[in-house]
Order: C-alpha cells, then structure tokens, then sequence
C-alpha cells in the first residue's frame, strides 16, 4: 500500500507538469492506457471471464465516476499547488463515511461523525472561501472527491458478487472509452522526447500503482493498510516543494490529522487485539510444554502437504466457476458454512468421510467423485485442513487440487458466496 501511494503521487506529480503543454483530457486519456494494459494482460490469463458481472450498470458507472474524479483532479492541479489540492481529496473519506451510513446501513460511532465534522472544517481550511486568496480550481478538487466518494461506495456494493478483476476491466474500458471522444478533439502529439517519457512512465506507473493497492487490500485486511493510505499527502508535499516551488504552509489540516489519528487508533486496537491473542496462546503453550515432543508438527505437516500437491489461486478458481468440468468441494464443519455461506454449486463432504466417500470400494462411496472427466478443488476456511485432505487422496490415487488460501481469501477477494436458507 506504502508503494501504491507513493507511485500515485508520483503520477499526479507527472500530469501537474504534463498540463503546462497537454489538454488535462488527453493526459487522464493516456494515465488510464495503464490500467487498460494491466486490463489486456488479465485478459490474456483468465479469458473474458474477467467481464462476468452481475452488475453491468453499477460497473460501468465506477468506471463513469473514475474517469470524471481524475479529469477533474488533473484540471484543478494546473491551477493549484499539488499538496492543496491532495489535501482537499481527503474529504473523499468523509463522504465515503456518510454514504455509508445513508446507503448502506453501516453503523457510525461517535467518534467517527467527531471526524467527519472536524474533517469538513479542516477541508474548509484548506479551501479558504470567501478570502482573497481562495482559488476556484479547489472546488473541483471538492467535487473530484465526490465522485471518488461515490466510486468507493459502488465498490462496497461490487465486494459480494464481482471479483477485483472484473472491476478493474470495466473500470479501465469504461473510463477509457468515456474519454476517447474528447480527449480525440484536444489532442496535441507529443512533440519532445521528454513528453512522450513523461507521458508512458505516468501510464505505467498508473497501472502498477493500482496493482499494489489492490494486492495490499488482497493480503492485509483494510482496516490494516488505510492508515498508510494518508502517506500520499506527504509524498504530494514533497513532489510539489521539489518539483513546483510551492509553498508549504500545513502539512496536515485538522481534518486530515483528526482522521489520521482515528484510523491509527482503530489499527492499533486491532493490533493490540491481535497480540492479546498470541500472548494467551504463548501461555497456554506454556502450560503444555511439559508434553512428549511430536514427530512432526501439525504446521509441518501442513508444508510438506503443500509442497507436493496442486494448488490453485482464488482468483485462478473464480475465473473457473463457469467451467462444468469444476467440482468444488467444502470440507469445512457444517456450522462454519451456516455462520458464514459457501460458494455457490460447492459440494459438502465433511473432512472425517472424504476417504471413505471417494472409495469406489467402500460402502460410503459417492458418485459425485466417480467421474474421470471432473476437475476437483477442495477448500476449507484458510487451506490447512484441504491441503492435508488433498494429501491423503492423492496418496490413495485420487486427483485433486486445493484452494491455496481457503474460503477466507476467497471472501476477502470478493468471490460470489450463497447464504443458507
């Protein structure tokens, strides 16, 4: 996430100098080919699965607001310092906050709507309206951040049925095609070597920026990586006293340091939650520690599984679900799948029967495990139980893969879930 932010500011940086010669369309035109080469490469991995969505009109309205918030983003900062205006982009959060609250039903503490206020006057700060030196190009920051206010809140409500990958191909193709018409009609070909650099590393670095951040948010839970989120004002500071001669006159307004301080808050008390358990477990290890040494550990086990068996990706399983070939199989305990849903079309076959059940010889069998021609991938809720599963069967002669990260990455990767009745 730390990289991702850094290279974000790293382009708004490019496309601040790049508006001194190229109209703010073509610029956000050609930042947005990155992301449609990221797009092209999915493409070539996982086929056109990657466009199987259950909400076209929601995906294509986030690509609208993206291409909307960075065109208005690019036209304020050729007029604005660079830090003021990242600065204002940090009402997005408060926003993001109160949508919450109105469209989605979330709760909001107290000290979250303390936040939101101090942060809207701290925004206030920043764009100082109604003195003299108040710049209009600020309020398109203001609406900018709206609109990526509203592409956040449609991504909460993509998390439960369309994968990342499918957001980031319609959000690259929608936002990309939305320019194209404009962006043709103020074009100016590059006419120095320097432009066209500048113009392909802002591009690139786009692309790789948006990789991270949604690699970040694949292995770390959010609520762990947002702090780092507000490193890209200080990276926006630096580039804009560096590259721009601005004049640094805050680091952080109130808004900024109130949230800033609330999410720091918020990681550190699961952090503490965190420690609190391993210390509970190191004491209970403790209590133990007088027991007869294993032959092998429980996690060794697990490692020595992992390491001569197949295993598959979640991203790779759920451009895989419309394969009719694909058997996926749930060994998790029947309450795990009551409390927290399964994938749709999984087969259930607690881990205590599963060598009996794919036994053609003994009187549990069950044909569903009787056909050659099927692909079979077991999970459990983080890969540990399916790997040691898949182990025994593949020692018995069965074929069979495992989900590499359980059903838990599969939640946190957005992979379509079915709740029980």
């Amino acid at each position: 996430m730390a990289v991702g932010m850094f290279l974000f500011s790293a382009v708004d940086a490019l496309a601040k100098f790049l508006t001194d010669s190229l109209h703010p369309f073509q610029i956000v035109w050609i930042r947005q080919l990155g992301l449609v080469f990221g797009t092209l490469i999915l493409l070539g991995i996982y086929g056109f699965r990657i466009f199987i969505t259950k909400h076209p009109v929601l995906q294509l309205g986030r690509g609208i607001l993206a291409a909307g918030s960075a065109t208005l983003f690019i036209t304020a900062i050729s007029q604005v310092p660079l830090a003021d205006a990242i600065t204002v982009t940090f009402i997005a959060p408060l926003v993001v906050t109160i949508l919450s609250a109105i469209l989605l039903g979330e709760k909001v503490g107290l000290h979250r709507w303390s936040a939101i206020i101090a942060g809207f006057a701290g925004a206030v700060v920043v764009i100082r309206p109604g003195f003299e030196n108040f710049h209009p190009a600020l309020l398109l920051v203001f609406l900018a951040a709206v609109l990526f206010a509203g592409r956040q809140i449609i991504s909460r409500l993509l998390s439960g049925s369309d994968n990342v990958y499918t957001t980031v191909a319609f959000t690259a193709l929608a936002s990309s095609a939305m320019l194209s018409v404009p962006a043709y009609f103020v074009w100016i070909t590059p006419q120095t070597s320097q432009q066209l650099f500048l113009l392909v590393s802002m591009a690139l670095l786009a692309g790789l920026a948006e990789f991270m951040v949604i690699k970040a948010l694949q292995i770390a839970h959010a609520g762990i990586v947002a702090p780092v989120q507000y490193t890209i004002l200080i990276w926006g500071t630096i580039y804009g006293v560096i590259l721009f001669a601005d004049v640094l006159i805050y680091l952080l307004s109130s808004a900024q340091l109130s949230l800033f301080l609330q999410v720091c808050t918020q990681s550190t008390e699961n952090a503490c939650a965190r420690l609190e358990s391993l210390q509970t477990k190191n004491k209970r290890a403790k209590k133990v520690i007088n027991m007869k040494k294993l032959n092998q550990t429980a996690a060794q086990m697990v490692i020595n599984a992992r390491a001569r068996i197949d295993e598959i990706e979640t991203a790779d399983l759920i451009a895989k679900l419309d394969d009719p070939k694909l058997v996926i199989v749930d060994i998790r305990d029947i309450r795990e799948r009551q409390k927290t849903g399964f994938i749709p079309g999984s087969y259930h076959a607690p881990r205590g029967m599963i060598e009996f059940w794919v036994d053609p010889e003994s009187p549990y069998f069950k044909s569903v495990f009787g056909e050659d021609a099927k692909h079979y991938v077991f999970h459990c809720a983080s890969g540990w139980r399916s790997a040691l599963s898949v182990a025994t069967l593949q020692d018995m002669g069965f074929k069979a893969s495992h989900l590499k990260h359980g059903f838990s990455d599969w939640v946190k990767q957005g992979g379509p879930i079915e709740k029980p009745e």
